[in-house]
């Protein structure tokens, strides 16, 4: 099979929506026919990052163990693995998913990249183009498949430029690992994102005249320090919850592995609302918090101090009357740990305690807990064990 003309043909279709007849006219019946049946399926951007993540790994094995976890947990897109089997003559898990976000029909099909993130330390920005690797210590302009510049990373920071010449919607996936990691995302319109450690979002490269801005947090938690624009309303996605503003600055998380969904208010006005409760929404003002309780399904309002949910930023973990059980989620995600509380009661004694992650050790940490209600803990590699 001509790979190499498929992939060229995909990629001048996802620019240009239209197809190169000179270099289709070279496929056989079969191939034309499985080009017209990707398209069909609205899955061009899907299996172009197949077809480059495939020319990346030095062999299929490799790729397995990549997304190894995501075959135990069952979800596999069909329609990708289908041609997967086309392409190197096998039936392969591979690691695409959809979404399940409702988005506007003109829009394109937003994709997502699975990737075990407790397992794999380095930042992904996932695009047509297929996977890249972030490099926090380096810096890098990021190209389109034209050769245009698209955006600017510096360290720990990734701005995408306005004046790109972008006339629809493409969008890239952002990815940043468990551990001690928080990187910036400026987005074309200036809106500063700050992505907690464990955090999976997709964005458009550039906003489009005329249309919503829509982020979406697929999991884990961002700051947003919104630039206003009274034509284009900013709205940031979840698994539950929707969050609509002009310019404001807010924190919202949806960990999977939490019992809750929030956003909470630093700075203006938000108007939040439900996916599952399609009747209920409320207005944000300064120092509020919205919430979806995945257990009994119920949205909440209530007043909150923001620094407990925004001093991540800075590096630091505030706890204020917090069961200890919670507290061992938020350090394993800061220091890509494995923590198994073996003391039933530890687990939910409440502490206060504040600490700085880039400059304290997982270690230092348990231990001045430990001064407080004593207990004894083991290290070994990224696992511990309390007892």
């Amino acid at each position: 099979m001509n790979t190499d003309v498929i992939k060229t043909i995909l990629k001048s279709f996802n620019d240009s929506k239209r197809i190169n007849k000179e270099l289709f006219g070279s496929l056989s019946i079969d191939e034309q026919n499985l080009i017209k049946e990707i398209i069909d399926d609205g899955t061009v951007q899907d299996v172009l990052v197949l077809l480059n993540s495939i020319d990346k790994e030095e062999e299929w094995g490799k790729l397995r163990k990549k997304i190894a976890f995501q075959k135990r947990k069952g979800k596999f897109n069909i329609t990708i693995l289908k041609y997967a089997a086309v392409f190197i003559g096998v039936f392969l898990s591979v690691h695409f998913l959809f979404n399940d976000f409702s988005v506007n029909k003109q829009e394109p099909k937003m994709q997502k990249v699975a990737f075990d993130l407790a397992n794999d330390n380095s930042i992904k920005l996932i695009s047509s183009e297929g996977v890249n690797i972030i490099e926090q210590d380096k810096s890098k302009e990021w190209l389109s498949s034209q050769g245009s510049v698209l955006g600017i990373q510096k360290k720990n920071k990734l701005s995408y430029k306005i004046d790109s010449k972008i006339d629809e919607l493409v969008y890239n996936e952002l990815y940043v690992p468990f551990g001690n990691k928080i990187f910036n995302l400026e987005l074309s319109d200036g809106t500063l994102v700050y992505l907690n450690a464990g955090t999976k979002v997709k964005y458009p490269v550039k906003f489009l005249p005329g249309r919503k801005r829509e982020v979406l947090i697929l999991e884990g938690e961002a700051f947003f320090k919104v630039t206003k624009d009274t034509k284009h309303p900013f709205v940031v996605k979840s698994n539950n919850m929707e969050v609509q503003v002009l310019g404001t600055e807010f924190n919202m998380s949806s960990y999977p592995e939490e019992d809750e969904e929030h956003t909470v208010l630093v700075e203006g006005k938000v108007q939040i609302s439900f996916n599952s409760a399609k009747n209920k929404s409320y207005t944000l003002n300064p120092g509020y918090k919205g919430s979806w309780n995945k257990q009994d399904g119920e949205a909440t309002k209530s007043s909150v101090d923001v620094k407990l949910y925004t001093s991540w930023i800075k590096g630091d973990l505030l706890f204020r009357d917090a069961p200890f059980i919670y507290m061992v989620k938020k350090l394993e995600r800061r220091y890509n740990v494995s923590i198994n509380v073996n003391n039933d009661v530890l687990k939910e004694k409440r502490f206060n305690a504040s600490f700085n992650v880039e400059k304290e050790s997982i270690e230092v940490i348990l231990s001045a807990i430990s001064k407080i209600y004593p207990f004894s803990f083991e290290k070994v590699d990224n696992k511990i064990i309390i007892n």
